[in-house]
């Protein structure tokens, strides 16, 4: 029996915590085993055992002190033993062998194969070390049921063992180029549908990523995605081409080289699926503006002549280049004047760009003007730094700036899901990612700001902010040409207000977004924030700073080889999700089925819970907003039905310039008395209700209107 010193844990005062606790953890262990095993009720002398030899009286010890024990915090076990107490020999269970867990394992060589399979995905989708995979084969492979393990993850995951020198492409100075293949791309794509479309339509994402702060290296990935039918759906980006280098590619041309000409097959000759040949069409490419310059080889955004959409030529005031706003628009750039370099100051070079290589392809207009940079990460940030730090006629005083970050702290709660970031102090904007100035212009502005800012200036936020909406949201075309001359009214008061100086290359890019809606449609179709989201796994792909354009094919080819593209598509069961059953109601009379908290829509990209303010409210296709009260599973049809109450009273939120009614944003208050039932397809889009913390009870409903990236 184990011995214990008393003295112990008074000696060691000074361990850390964890020491202690581990301490007393095996003090209470062992007085456990002995009270147990030298318990003495007082009625009993001797402790008889019964077995098939004679039995032998066995002498009780004294019991451990019951001081030490109960200072140990652990509760008493309390016998109660008859006169005649006899105690068998334990019946022991037989130890498993290395044949008995292979039986009970792996029963076939189906259950072995699927034993791969799933290892395989874990070890791709966890973005297990190759050192951690190894160390668990080993294990593994000490018994017997899973001797068919590889003994090296290499071997398991089917990883290149060597990316030859002629897909590796040296481009100067120092860098490297692996083209991964559009087209090989492309099928892997259809072969996760069901779906056979009657175009491509392919929407390009280029730009720069720096992989570590201490040096210089860097990558320049070609990333694409196929157009969805609907602009709410999910953009599945993929890896085209992947460039690293000490620095950016010298000569685009260069670059672009295997993408142009692998590209211009396709869209002479068409993709080739199932025996049917699909027309391919390059619909965008999405380029911040120095990328944008980069690859057609024009003025970047500091030049006179940068804009990619007119001939106005800047103005440089203030030590800075400005497009001061005009009545009078200046004439558009078009595809045969880019050809014909009709406007010598606009190009940077006499070579042209490999792009005009590509057949059908218009290079003024299939270049957007993407919102995430020029709007949020542009306009929006640049009006928050003026409102903390620009002139003092716009400068507001630092208890206002505290009372907006105090508003945004209000608001955070009632984020929903959807939105990749909760609100933060608007003090941080210099760390704000591009999310957060979407979430400020399109959401929250229009409340935390009013009573703030001056009256002009909320009135020209508000004429950029109702712009926005309607060219980000999908049903909203007739609105357009409003949002056009929102948009030139924000343009001319700005700089009435902040100063002609300051109507820098992004001011002036507000004047052309509405063409973009005319050729695009809704500007989420043709905006950088889906490449954004997909470049961050290149960097989680690295283990090492050698290398690292060998380790992300290596990585990205093991993921093709190991995982399936899981696609939700119409009429599909993984459109649905159902999660966390629950048995509190309500459940109406006429319903009976198994309830839960949680509902997914993937298809829709919507999320709802009931035990969420974030999470649950919904817009009906007769302009209800509806809380969801419970979500039930109908036992024999399975057909799933939401429980809840809408809203009985609905204002507009604001009047002008335009009744925000007109886009689903109202103030909203009494829910009704009665339940009522929705199905699925009732179901439109997610609302956020920001709950009113006044006593006039008022809350206002927004629509989510971004397509969720």
């Amino acid at each position: 029996m184990p011995k214990i010193n008393k003295g112990y844990r008074r000696n060691n005062l000074n361990a850390s915590l964890r020491t202690r606790r581990r301490i007393i953890q095996l003090q209470d262990q062992d007085i456990q085993f002995m009270k147990i095993n030298s318990y003495q009720p007082d009625n009993l002398n001797n402790l008889l055992i019964s077995s098939n030899k004679t039995p032998v009286p066995v002498p009780i010890t004294n019991c451990v002190n019951d001081t030490i024990y109960n200072n140990n915090l652990s509760p008493q076990i309390n016998f109660n033993i008859n006169n005649n107490l006899t105690i068998n020999e334990p019946q022991f269970l037989p130890v498993q062998t290395n044949k008995t867990i292979e039986n009970n394992c792996l029963n076939s060589k189906n259950d072995i194969e699927t034993f791969k399979i799933e290892i395989k995905n874990w070890a791709v989708n966890c973005r297990i070390p190759q050192c951690h995979l190894n160390a668990l084969l080993i294990i593994l492979r000490k018994y017997d049921g899973f001797k068919m393990l590889p003994k090296d993850s290499r071997t398991l995951l089917q990883t290149p063992n060597k990316v030859t020198i002629d897909k590796i492409r040296l481009i100067n100075p120092n860098g490297k180029y692996f083209h991964f293949g559009l087209t090989e791309s492309l099928l892997k794509y259809y072969s996760s549908i069901n779906n056979i479309p009657n175009i491509v339509e392919l929407v390009i994402g280029i730009d720069g990523l720096p992989i570590a702060r201490c040096s210089n290296s860097q990558l320049w990935p070609i990333l694409a995605y196929v157009k969805p039918e609907n602009s709410f759906e999910k953009k599945h980006v993929f890896p085209v081409g992947l460039f690293w280098g000490k620095s950016k590619p010298i000569d685009s041309n260069e670059f672009l080289y295997d993408f142009v000409n692998e590209t211009k097959g396709l869209l002479s000759n068409g993709l080739k699926i199932n025996d049917q040949i699909i027309p391919v069409t390059i619909f965008s490419f999405c380029c911040d503006a120095p990328a944008k310059s980069f690859l057609t080889k024009t003025k970047g955004h500091t030049g006179l002549s940068s804009c990619s959409r007119c001939t106005q030529e800047g103005e440089y005031l203030c030590n800075r280049t400005s497009f001061p706003y005009k009545n009078v628009m200046s004439p558009k750039r078009t595809h045969a004047s880019f050809v014909a370099k009709s406007h010598d100051d606009y190009h940077v070079s006499n070579v042209n760009t490999i792009l005009l290589d590509l057949p059908n392809f218009n290079i003024v207009e299939r270049f957007s003007l993407d919102y995430m940079h020029l709007t949020c990460l542009g306009v929006m940030r640049k009006l928050i730094f003026l409102w903390m730090n620009g002139p003092l006629s716009v400068r507001l005083p630092n208890s206002k700036i505290k009372q907006i970050s105090a508003n945004l702290r209000l608001v955070k709660n009632y984020i929903p899901i959807e939105f990749c970031r909760k609100p933060r102090d608007v003090e941080e904007a210099c760390r704000w990612k591009a999310t957060e100035f979407r979430q400020l212009l399109i959401y929250t502005g229009p409340i935390i700001l009013k009573n703030i800012l001056s009256k002009k200036c909320y009135t020209n936020f508000m004429c950029l902010h109702i712009a926005m909406v309607i060219l980000i949201s999908p049903n909203l075309k007739k609105y357009i040409e409003f949002a056009q001359l929102l948009l030139n009214s924000f343009v001319k008061y700005f700089q009435d207000i902040y100063g002609k100086h300051l109507i820098s290359h992004n001011i002036h890019g507000l004047l052309h977004l509405c063409e973009d809606y005319k050729l695009f449609g809704p500007l989420d179709n043709v905006s950088c924030f889906p490449f954004e989201n997909f470049m961050k796994n290149f960097k989680s792909m690295l283990r090492k700073h050698e290398k690292p354009l060998e380790q992300i094919v290596k990585r990205y080819k093991e993921i093709e080889i190991n995982t399936f593209l899981n696609i939700p598509t119409k009429n599909n069961s993984q459109d649905i999700i159902l999660k966390r059953q629950h048995f509190n109601g309500p459940l109406p009379t006429t319903l009976q089925g198994s309830q839960y908290k949680t509902l997914v829509l993937s298809l829709k990209l919507i999320t709802i819970k009931i035990d969420n303010v974030s999470d649950c409210f919904f817009g009906t296709i007769n302009n209800e907003i509806v809380k969801v009260e419970n979500i039930v599973k109908n036992l024999n049809t399975e057909q799933i039905t939401v429980v809840g109450r809408k809203f009985t009273k609905k204002e507009p939120l604001y009047q002008k310039p335009i009744k925000s009614n007109k886009f689903g944003t109202y103030v909203v208050k009494e829910l009704s008395d009665d339940y009522i039932l929705y199905n699925i397809d009732d179901i439109i889009k997610k609302y956020i209700v920001f709950c009113s913390y006044k006593e006039d009870n008022n809350n206002i409903a927004m629509p989510v209107l971004h397509n969720v990236t």
